[in-house]
């Protein structure tokens, strides 16, 4: 077409402007394995239903998965109680099961799990800039605090961070912290040489 369009007009004399409609497959979207990204859909309602018929084909009936709330499953003590189960025997069956799941397998069961998910949190650094990603991280620094914290005196006791992960967001976990109300101290790579200081004082 250019070539024809070139031909008529002449050579030099015309200026092709290339748009888009904006559209793109969304089948594109979703397939990250060409960035050696693994992918599996978790859904935490799923993991509920498929996690107490497990547990009834082996304990019986009952509603032994309680709830799930904030990707977290909590399990009726009181129900397991009552039939005489061995609570740490369940809590591993149910640890078997659930990384099993699609979603989960990957993270959990591969070598070096924590250097595929450091991975992760450096695509997040290199694109902290974006509102959608920014949001992402603060909202999980702010989960992470209620999971973590909450059933401590962080108001009126120092907090301090260790690791790679918190160094690369600090900005974003100073912010998570203080909207919190945690009393941030520091946040460190590492605490070797801080384990080396107090050692040496003695």
């Amino acid at each position: 077409l250019f070539d024809l369009v070139e031909h008529r007009v002449g050579e030099g004399k015309v200026l092709f402007v290339v748009t888009s409609t904006g559209y793109c497959d969304p089948e594109d979207l979703n397939d990250l394995s060409k960035y050696r990204i693994p992918t599996g859909t978790f859904s935490i309602t799923k993991a509920q239903l498929l996690l107490n018929m497990y547990l009834i084909a082996v304990y019986g009936p009952g509603q032994y998965v309680d709830t799930a709330l904030d990707n977290e499953l909590y399990l009726d003590l009181k129900l397991i109680e009552s039939r005489s189960i061995n609570l740490a025997e369940m809590l591993a069956r149910c640890s078997d099961f659930l990384i099993q799941l699609s979603g989960v397998r990957d993270v959990y069961t591969r070598q070096r799990a924590n250097v595929l998910l450091s991975s992760y949190s450096e695509f997040l650094t290199d694109h902290l800039s974006h509102p959608y990603v920014e949001s992402l991280v603060y909202n999980s620094m702010m989960r992470f605090f209620s999971r973590n914290l909450s059933s401590y005196d962080y108001q009126h006791i120092p907090v301090s961070i260790v690791g790679s992960v918190a160094c690369r967001f600090q900005k974003l976990v100073e912010k998570a912290a203080a909207d919190y109300g945690i009393r941030l101290e520091k946040v460190i790579p590492n605490s070797l040489p801080g384990l080396v200081e107090y050692h040496a004082a003695d």
